[in-house]
Order: structure tokens, then C-alpha cells, then sequence
């Protein structure tokens, strides 16, 4: 059998810095590749101890030689007590672990994974495979956030990082309210992984949660809420609903003095609880609040484009009050008006029966205008967003 080495990187930095483009939870970094996603994606996979290696010596190339312990994948091709080497060194020493996954074409290809020690390697094997349910799966990484190990800790926080929060919403009786305020409290702790814990806490709160997750909020550190402080405001109006708003637009989102990070974090929240929990806060309500966001010019374009989603088409005298002012005189934002316009012009179902809405009307009144005042920028937009049919008179 003929192998050979394309690729040599670590199970955990494959983990951690590897981008995934599959599901991903709202709150969490960016989802990344798991050590039991390569699993299933592997032909072949064995653990295999590491026997002898010689490093590269005048015209006598490299070469390591490993024995395979276990067969994980493809038993049809391989077996315990099989040797290879390979053209490569490895240091190591008599009997230390490595996991290596493979690919079965004309030739057997492999790549070879950090060593593992014994705990890391039962934590592997004993995963459950992506042919498990969703939240069964979940229950048993749950076990290992934040695990003394670092390479468990990570892998098992990128599985919820990868999943959908429908399945992990089903995890709630799962939870332990006690290790999640503690991880939330541990200023040590990653950031990225804030978010998660703090919307897991809406999940399994009780009161004594309300006012934990409200200090955090009213008493963080200025410049905290980067990564992470969504999730937590996600959580504290998981708990506590419409009642919490205030809360947040006083913080947060109606208060001048708020960081651009804190405003963005309070307007995820609003969008997690707008797409997730739809039942709890009226969608009414939650425009309200993305509203005062227009007041902030770091993030008014992002606010528009909410709204234009959230068809808050009330806002539009709002809007071209903005165009016209200097306060908000920046094309990123001017370019989100002419596109919340767009928006609402094409806002009617396809089976609409009769004339056109008056608010349709005066959408096109209020295009027609902004063309005359910046002519390039709003045909560029109409071209931008491919529409070719956008009437500019009533």
C-alpha cells in the first residue's frame, strides 16, 4: 500500500480555525469544522501509535513509521497491528496516539492529526456520529464545555456553534443555570463563547437570572459588549419579554453615549427574538426599539435595512428626513433609504389583487425625489438590487 502525506495540521486548529458554511447558532463565533464533522467526512480512519521516525539525513529522505491501534473507518482496508510509514518525521515516542483520517481513491491518502492524548481520544470515539439526532448529540457535548482540557472545551463549544438554535433550544431541561452564570461572570473565559451562554441562561432561567443578567447589561465594562453581549441580551429578554425593553433602549439603543458595539449587540438581540421567539415580545414592539437606532449614525444603515426586512414602512417620513439632513450625511446610509424605498415599492404579494396601497404610492413619490437629488446613486442602487421594473411615478 502506497501512502503519503498532503497535509499535516491539528485536530484542534483544524477545530478552531477551519470556517464551516452549514448551520450555525446566532450567537456564537464563527462556526468551524469539528473533529466529528472530519470524521464523517473521512473515508478511512484509524488511531495509530507512532513506532520509530528518522528525520531527513544527506539524500536520505525523511520517514516515520506508525501502527494502527484501532480501525474507526474503513475496516475493509485496513487493520490493527498494520504498519506504514511514511515519507516524513514525526517526533515522538514509543506508543504515543495520533488520529488520522484518509481518502480512499486510486491510492490511500492521509492526513495525519496531532497527537491525542487518552482523554481527547475517548472524547472522539465516543461522540456520536451526524447520523444522531440533532439534540441528542448536543446532550452529550453539553457535558464537555468548558472542559479542563482545551481541545474538548473547543471542539465541544464549535458543535453549538454549528447548530441550529431549534435543536439547541431543546437542550433546556438539560441545563445548569449555576455553571452557565459562571461562565458568564468569568471575565477569562473567550468572549465568542459569552453569547452562547448567555442565551442558553434564557433558555433555563428562573428570576434570580432576571437580575443577574440586568447587572451584566446596566454594569459591564465600557467596550465588553463585543462578542458575546447579544447573546446575553437575548437571554435577559428570553426571560423577561416585553418588560425588558426599556431596559435595553435606555442602555443600549436610545442612550448617545453607547458604544457602537453595544448598540450592535442590542440590535442582534432584537433580531434573535424577532426570527426565534417571535411569540414573546409583539413584533410591533420590537420595531419600536430598532427605531432608536436611526438616531445613531454608526449604525443607522443597519437599522434601516432591519426595518426594511421588518416592512416598517411608518418610518419612511422618518427616513427622508434623514436623506435631507446633515446629520446623517453619508452615502452608506443614503444608500440604505433609496434601498428601504426599493423595499417597499416591491413589497406587494404576487397575487395582489387591485391598485396599488397608498403606502406603495408614496414610496415611489418619495424615489421619484431622491432621484432628482442624487440621480447616480439612485439608479446605481436600482441596478445594485437587479430591479428593472421600479415605477419612479404615481
Amino acid at each position: 500500500m502506497y501512502l503519503r502525506l498532503p497535509i499535516f495540521v491539528g485536530i484542534l486548529v483544524l477545530a478552531v480555525l477551519s470556517p464551516s458554511n452549514a448551520r450555525a447558532c446566532p450567537f456564537c463565533a464563527a462556526a468551524t469544522v469539528t473533529a466529528s464533522e472530519q470524521l464523517s467526512k473521512s473515508d478511512v480512519a484509524v488511531v495509530a501509535v507512532w513506532v520509530t521516525g528518522s528525520p531527513a539525513k544527506d539524500n536520505v529522505p525523511a520517514t516515520t513509521t506508525f501502527e494502527v491501534e484501532k480501525v474507526i473507518k474503513g475496516s475493509d482496508t485496513l487493520h490493527k497491528k498494520m504498519r506504514f510509514t511514511l515519507t516524513y518525521f514525526e517526533k515522538g515516542e514509543v506508543g504515543d496516539r495520533f488520529v488520522f483520517l484518509g481518502t480512499s481513491n486510486e491510492k490511500l491518502e492521509w492526513t495525519i492529526l496531532t497527537k491525542v492524548t487518552e482523554g481527547v481520544l475517548d472524547y472522539i470515539l465516543s461522540a456520536p456520529g451526524e447520523e444522531i439526532s440533532a439534540d441528542v448529540r448536543l446532550r452529550y457535548f453539553l457535558g464537555f464545555l468548558e472542559h479542563e482540557n482545551l481541545t474538548i472545551a473547543a471542539d465541544a463549544f464549535a458543535e453549538f456553534a454549528n447548530s441550529d438554535y431549534s435543536d439547541i433550544a431543546k437542550l433546556a431541561k438539560d441545563l445548569s443555570r449555576d455553571k452557565l452564570r459562571k461562565w458568564v461572570a468569568d471575565s477569562a473565559l473567550p468572549p465568542g463563547r459569552i453569547g452562547l451562554y448567555g442565551m442558553l441562561m434564557g433558555l433555563c432561567g428562573e428570576a434570580t437570572d432576571v437580575e443577574f443578567l440586568s447587572h451584566k447589561i446596566q454594569h459591564h465594562r465600557r467596550g465588553e459588549f463585543r462578542i458575546g453581549g447579544d447573546g446575553v441580551i437575548a437571554g435577559y429578554l428570553m426571560l423577561t419579554g416585553t418588560e425588558g425593553l426599556p431596559l435595553v433602549d435606555r442602555i443600549m439603543l436610545n442612550n448617545r453615549p453607547a458604544t457602537f458595539r453595544e448598540t450592535l449587540a442590542a440590535m442582534q438581540a432584537l433580531r434573535f427574538m424577532w426570527t426565534y421567539r417571535p411569540h414573546q415580545i409583539d413584533k410591533t414592539r420590537l420595531r419600536q426599539s430598532m427605531r432608536y437606532a436611526l438616531n445613531n449614525p454608526q449604525v443607522a444603515d443597519l437599522a434601516i435595512a432591519d426595518l426594511a426586512r421588518w416592512q416598517d414602512w411608518e418610518i419612511r417620513v422618518k427616513l427622508m428626513e434623514l436623506y435631507e439632513g446633515d446629520y446623517h450625511n453619508a452615502p452608506s446610509i443614503k444608500r440604505s433609504i433609496i434601498r428601504f424605498l426599493i423595499a417597499e415599492i416591491k413589497s406587494l404579494p404576487e397575487n395582489h389583487v387591485g391598485g396599488r396601497p397608498q403606502h406603495v404610492i408614496q414610496a415611489e413619490i418619495c424615489l421619484q425625489k431622491l432621484r432628482q437629488l442624487d440621480p447616480k446613486l439612485v439608479t446605481d442602487a436600482i441596478r445594485y438590487a437587479n430591479e428593472t421594473d421600479i415605477p419612479l411615478s404615481p
